[in-house]
């Protein structure tokens, strides 16, 4: 690969700009604000060459991602802002506070309802939101039928509620570590106090022969400690190495396989950002396939597929 390749990718879109950040979802919001666009009206793809050096061409590892960024075609962004707003709409008219958020994904817009009453928009058994999701289909749908819609409700008190039944149970379990602790150390000078007057007798009696035994015994139960402390460390340190080989070699059974199909695959297991660093080093050494990621959260799913697009994956790869 020569340094003008390496420095001077070609733009996927003639509108496109560049997002950095830390993560890719931080590099769409970047790009996204560039464009004067929210992040659901944009589309990206990954910068590989942001993963290689400048001057050898040879991949390495970054700690910011970097993507190509560009609008949406402009029915998309109708369609999800058309959502969007009658959803928002309708809420309002259902005596409902709630922001709506939108954004689209392999044909499928999804509007997530952020409110302190989602119990109550979810209803029971979920039949209010049901409803809900039955109008949107009906009016909205119907104007714009290249589309799925789906709806997320998200419980600001519920969420509240949880966070506070978690610091509880932490609370619990502090309290509880600390009665442990405090039977543990009493235990221990119980055991101090004997070991000490059974030491006074030897040295009375003019024996050591307890005191050589002490010593021989807590010699044996350090090095019984430290060799279990390796043995733990070297199965920790196997076990790493297996499953990032395992990663490894997936993705390059992927990629050789859509490189000779010329069909995205998606890799169906979540993975981790370092999962899924491993994953794009790996892919990027493949010249016409790319990588995406798909999804939201720490855990993530990795999309392989030909560069400058691919048909939705009809099938899934197994991790």
């Amino acid at each position: 690969m020569t340094e003008e390749a390496t420095n001077t990718p070609a733009l996927p879109h003639p509108d496109a700009v560049t997002g950095e950040g830390d993560s890719l979802v931080e590099a769409i919001h970047a790009g996204a604000k560039a464009l004067d666009l929210e992040p659901s009206m944009v589309e990206h793809k990954l910068d590989i060459s942001h993963f290689r050096s400048a001057k050898t061409g040879a991949v390495q590892g970054m700690d910011t991602v970097k993507v190509f960024v560009w609008p949406s075609d402009p029915a998309v962004i109708e369609a999800t802002e058309a959502a969007r707003a009658w959803l928002a709409e309708l809420l309002k008219k259902m005596d409902f506070e709630a922001q709506v958020q939108a954004r689209i994904l392999d044909g499928t817009i999804t509007l997530k309802v952020i409110t302190e009453r989602g119990g109550h928009l979810v209803g029971r058994r979920g039949v209010t939101l049901e409803a809900v999701h039955t109008l949107l289909q009906e009016v909205v749908g119907k104007a714009n039928p290249d589309f799925s819609y789906k709806i997320d409700v998200a419980d600001n008190r519920r969420d509240d509620r949880d966070r506070d039944r978690d610091r509880d149970r932490g609370r619990d379990r502090d309290r509880g570590r600390g009665r442990d602790r405090d039977r543990d150390r009493d235990r221990g000078r119980g055991r101090d106090r004997d070991r000490d007057r059974g030491r006074g007798r030897d040295r009375d009696r003019g024996d050591h022969r307890s005191r050589d035994r002490d010593r021989d015994r807590d010699r044996d139960r350090g090095r019984d400690r430290d060799r279990g402390r390796d043995d733990d460390r070297g199965r920790d340190e196997k076990r790493d190495r297996t499953r990032q080989q395992d990663i490894e070699r997936l993705a390059h059974r992927v990629a050789r396989r859509v490189k000779k199909t010329g069909e995205a695959e998606l890799i169906r297991k979540e993975l981790n950002s370092y999962a899924r660093r491993i994953v794009h080093m790996v892919v990027a050494d493949y010249e016409g396939v790319v990588t995406e990621s798909v999804g939201d959260g720490s855990h993530k799913q990795v999309r392989i597929l030909p560069d400058g697009g691919g048909a939705a994956p009809e099938t899934t790869a197994e991790a």
